[in-house]
């Protein structure tokens, strides 16, 4: 059955990257109207006819199943049915339902900063179970184990989206305001470059399944990963490897490795799931029709997000210098492509700060001084809490050395079996300038950005890096499966306890965490900020801004969409939307004058000024940190204020003075 699975998720893989890419050419040069995602579908229908009938022509190593494995003759043929086989699928099955039954009992539509806050300790115990029920399968039960995995997967990345009954964050709210413009409009002006691809696979399965734009954006990241990763791993390492137990085993042990980036929609974390396809399916590809498919999945990523499009597109032309026969040509070709991974996004990035009035270079580099990378490689102890969590801490502390150690060790094995790993030099030297490329993006100051949102630039290419070391880690995984295999019973036992432990601790780092050692103060979005957005349009016919924080935003884009925008008042051409956007602007400025100096009405004056309305509102939720001692100045200076859900939230309106 693995077989099975692994055919329909590649033809799901192309089907989904097709749809993706005309869809992202038919979008910037025309419309997703009814016409547009028409031409859509059928273009996409027909490249994927003529893909299958080229991979007919062009045999190939990579996605050749195995003749009895196709799906004619899968169901003719006969399988003894073990009993014991049957149980131990089924007892997974039934505590990985009760584990989601624990999840969506306990989802909230109350302002939460950790999900962990509502549910209960024992879900850990019971995913721990689960994790245990998991390698039992793959020890005996080779016909589903790889179905399994995916749906550990899909328990494990779908945490957040389950709990959160309205959404966490702000810009899976900005994409689905601009999904719903789309559906309703045709597009959304302007077209960037980026997010092209992405908006096409939300429309065209909103279409063909009649599911909620809403919905389908909250699952598409988790879902899409928790189906291909174990797929493409899967097919990584039945392409190097025999022992399909270890492979099996260092799928799972991936979930180890940090994966929040999985755990939340947006097009950059959609954009990171097809870089890890592109990387990985360059490593097997062999053949004109394994390029082929690499070209397309480089070409999405680019499509989707070019912070990881780039060094997609760059991987792409890496490989098929690869296959160059001029060893000549190749080392020069190699020399100016690792040059163009190592500079390009930089440069980009640089000319988006010039575009924003800043040109700065921080030419001292003080973000990676000396005393930053002795502290970086500081082994870091937990304090004085209780045995788990101090364990948990200090392991994710220190986690940092452990994928150091993986990486250095999968660059040892590629060195031994260089003949077998030639093509991982490549992905190594583009990893390396990668990281490079992140040294020299600390550099660069993005001022325009607040101050939360400017380290996520630099993350970014941090997670590209990652990504393109990621074989290395796997390698050296799966070698310490193949050593673990041999060992006795007990020795087995041992390390089988610790991985559960680890799979723990990952799935409870993995989220935002409110204990006695972290406090992410990130509130997600509540029914209270929805009552309070639903209050204020309906409680007014005047032309009005709000002052709130990005919960509340959230909440307005969640309800309005991109309903109301202004004019600027020093800046006529600037449009100003009626909430504040937590990327940086003026209005979301001047709220933070409005928690962290005082909630006065001079301040609401200049944010009614600039938008040239006459209304403005004030809109403090409880659990701000200095919420009694705003409470009582707001109400001072405010014409009016409302009480929401017994004061959850405040609203203070106020009025221009002319």
């Amino acid at each position: 059955m693995n077989d099975l699975i692994n055919k329909i998720y590649f033809y799901l893989l192309i089907f989904i990257s097709l749809i993706s890419v005309t869809g992202a050419f038919i979008y910037k040069i025309y419309q997703l109207n009814n016409l547009g995602i028409s031409l859509n579908l059928l273009i996409s229908v027909v490249l994927l006819i003529i893909i299958l009938s080229l991979k007919k022509k062009y045999k190939t190593t990579l996605l050749d199943i195995p003749r009895q494995a196709t799906i004619d003759n899968y169901f003719k043929k006969k399988t003894e049915i073990n009993p014991k086989k049957i149980i131990w699928a089924s007892l997974y099955i039934t505590t990985f339902s009760l584990c989601f039954f624990i999840l969506f009992r306990n989802s909230t539509s109350e302002a939460i900063t950790s999900p962990w806050q509502v549910i209960p300790n024992y879900f850990f115990i019971l995913f721990t179970i689960l994790s245990f029920l998991l390698v039992i399968n793959i020890a005996k039960n080779k016909k589903i184990n790889l179905f399994l995995i995916s749906l550990h997967f899909f328990l494990v990345f779908l945490v957040a989206v389950v709990v959160y009954k309205l959404g966490f964050g702000f810009d899976p709210f900005i994409h689905n305001a601009s999904l719903d413009y789309i559906k309703q409009h045709g597009e959304v002006l302007p077209k960037p470059f980026y997010y092209l691809g992405y908006y096409p696979i939300i429309i065209m399965f909103n279409k063909l399944s009649f599911i909620q734009i809403a919905m389908l954006n909250k699952f598409i990241v988790p879902v899409l990963s928790a189906i291909f990763l174990p797929f493409i791993f899967y097919r990584l390492g039945t392409f190097w490897f025999d022992d399909k137990k270890a492979i099996l085993l260092s799928i799972v042990s991936l979930l180890v490795l940090p994966f929040s980036i999985f755990t939340i929609s947006t097009p950059q974390n959609l954009a990171f799931l097809f870089l890890i396809l592109t990387v990985i399916t360059s490593i097997i590809a062999s053949s004109f029709f394994d390029l082929m498919i690499l070209a397309l999945l480089s070409l999405v990523t680019f499509v989707i997000h070019p912070i990881a499009g780039i060094p997609a597109i760059i991987l792409f032309i890496s490989s098929l210098v690869f296959h160059l026969k001029s060893n000549n040509l190749k080392k020069y070709l190699f020399i100016f492509l690792l040059i163009l991974n190592t500079i390009s996004l930089p440069l980009a990035f640089y000319f988006i700060n010039r575009q924003n009035g800043n040109s700065n270079i921080d030419s001292s580099i003080s973000s990676i001084s000396i005393d930053k990378l002795k502290t970086f490689f500081h082994m870091q102890t937990a304090g004085d809490e209780n045995v788990i969590l101090n364990f948990s801490y200090f392991f994710i502390f220190n986690f940092k050395f452990i994928l150091i150690l993986l990486i250095f060790a999968g660059f040892f094995l590629i060195i031994k079996y260089k003949k077998q790993c030639s093509h991982l030099f490549l992905h190594t030297a583009l990893g390396v300038s990668l990281l490079l490329s992140f040294c020299l993006t600390k550099a660069l100051p993005f001022d325009f950005l607040i101050s939360y949102e400017r380290e996520n630039y630099n993350l970014r290419i941090l997670i590209n890096a990652l990504i393109f070391l990621l074989p290395l880690i796997f390698i050296a995984v799966h070698g310490g499966f193949l050593k673990i295999l041999k060992e006795n019973r007990a020795t087995k036992l041992i390390i089988l306890f610790f991985l559960m432990l680890f799979l723990s601790i990952s799935l409870y780092m993995n989220y935002p965490r409110k204990d006695k050692y972290f406090n992410t103060h990130s509130f997600s979005v509540s029914k209270s900020d929805i009552e309070s957005v639903n209050w204020i349009e309906d409680n007014t016919e005047n032309d009005y801004i709000v002052l709130a924080n990005q919960q509340v935003s959230a909440a307005a884009l969640n309800q309005y969409g991109f309903k109301k925008y202004f004019k600027s008042k020093d800046n006529p051409s600037l449009n100003i939307f009626f909430y504040p956007i937590p990327t940086g602007g003026a209005m979301y400025k001047l709220y933070l004058d409005m928690v962290y100096k005082k909630p006065s009405k001079e301040t609401m004056q200049e944010a009614m000024d600039l938008a040239q309305v006459n209304e403005g509102y004030f809109v403090l939720n409880s659990y701000w940190w200095a919420f009694p001692k705003l409470l009582n100045e707001a109400k001072i200076e405010a014409d009016e204020f409302k009480q929401i859900n017994n004061g959850q939230n405040f609203i203070f309106k106020y009025t221009r003075q002319k």
